[in-house]
C-alpha cells in the first residue's frame, strides 16, 4: 500500500501543476501489485483521464473495439484497488461525492465475483471533504470497469471508462503420494517337518500348488493367498513332487520323501 500511495503522489504531482487554479480534486485510482520492491511493482494507475501502467500489465491486442487492460498472476495471489480524491492545494472534493452512488460505483465488476470496497474521508469541514480513499483487495479473476467521479466544473460528464481484466494462473497440480505396496513376487516352498509343507510369499500374493506322486499322477490342488503352512500328513509314505505357481507365472519346484 505504501508503494502505491509513493506512486499516486509522484504522479497526481505532476497532473496537479497541468491544472487551472481553481477549486479542483484531484483523482487518481488504479491496480497495484506488490512483488517485493518499488522497481519491479506491477501497476496501472489513472490520474486525471492519463493511464500509467508498468510490469505485467499490458493491452489486449485480440480485442479491436475497445482498450481493455489485462494482467496475469500467479495462483493464489491478489491484487489492489485503490482510489482517491484529494484536495490539490486550490479546493476541495465536494461532500455530494460520499452521498452519492457515483463513489460506490468507480470499480465495477463486469463479470466475476465481486470485492469487497472501503472507503473513508478525513479533513471535512462539513461543506467540504479534502481527502477520500478507496480500498479494496482482488482474489479471483474478473473483468472490471474503472470510472472516476470528478466535479461537474472539472470535467465533462460522462467521465471515460476503463476496462481491466485481471487473470491468474493454474494452481500447480497437488503432489499425490504413490501409495504402491512393495511387492518382491518372490515365493519360497520347503518341507518344514515331516508333515508340514511351508510357502512363503508376498502378503497379497494369489498362489496355486500341485501335489504330484512320481509318476505324475495329481494327488491335491491347492489355492492360497500369502504365506501358508500345508498340512501333509495324510498323504501316505513315499515320494512326491511339489509344483507352486503364483500369479505373476513365477513357478517353484520341491521334490521330497514322505
Amino acid at each position: 500500500m505504501k508503494q502505491l500511495l509513493y506512486i499516486i503522489f509522484i504522479i497526481s504531482s505532476f497532473t496537479g501543476f497541468a491544472q487551472e487554479k481553481g477549486p479542483i480534486c484531484t483523482s487518481t485510482f488504479g491496480l497495484s501489485h506488490y512483488v517485493g520492491t518499488a522497481d519491479y511493482d506491477d501497476y496501472l494507475i489513472i490520474s486525471q483521464g492519463h493511464v500509467h501502467i508498468k510490469g505485467m500489465f499490458y493491452i489486449d491486442s485480440t480485442v479491436t473495439d475497445s482498450t481493455i487492460y489485462e494482467i496475469v498472476l500467479p495462483a493464489y495471489d491478489s491484487l489492489t484497488y485503490s482510489g482517491s480524491w484529494v484536495n490539490d492545494g486550490w479546493g476541495a472534493c465536494f461532500t455530494y461525492m460520499l452521498e452519492t452512488d457515483e463513489t460506490d460505483s468507480v470499480a465495477m465488476v463486469l463479470s466475476g465475483p465481486v470485492f469487497p470496497i472501503t472507503y473513508n474521508s478525513n479533513n471535512s469541514n462539513g461543506l467540504y471533504v479534502f481527502n477520500i480513499q478507496q480500498n479494496g483487495v482482488i482474489h479471483d479473476p474478473c473483468l472490471i470497469q474503472l470510472q472516476a467521479p470528478y466535479p461537474n466544473h472539472v470535467y465533462p460528464n460522462p467521465c471515460p471508462k476503463y476496462f481491466v481484466r485481471v487473470k491468474f494462473q493454474d494452481p500447480p497440480e497437488p503432489e499425490v503420494p504413490l501409495n504402491i505396496k512393495e511387492v518382491t513376487n518372490d515365493i519360497s516352498l520347503w518341507l518344514s517337518n515331516e508333515n508340514t509343507l511351508t510357502v512363503k510369499a508376498d502378503k497379497d500374493a494369489i498362489w496355486k500348488m500341485d501335489l504330484y506322486s512320481l509318476s505324475g499322477q495329481v494327488i491335491q490342488k491347492n489355492q492360497l493367498e500369502g504365506s501358508q503352512d500345508l498340512d501333509i500328513s495324510s498323504l501316505s509314505k513315499g515320494c512326491y513332487i511339489a509344483r507352486i505357481t503364483n500369479n505373476t507365472g513365477i513357478e517353484k519346484s520341491l521334490k521330497f520323501i514322505k
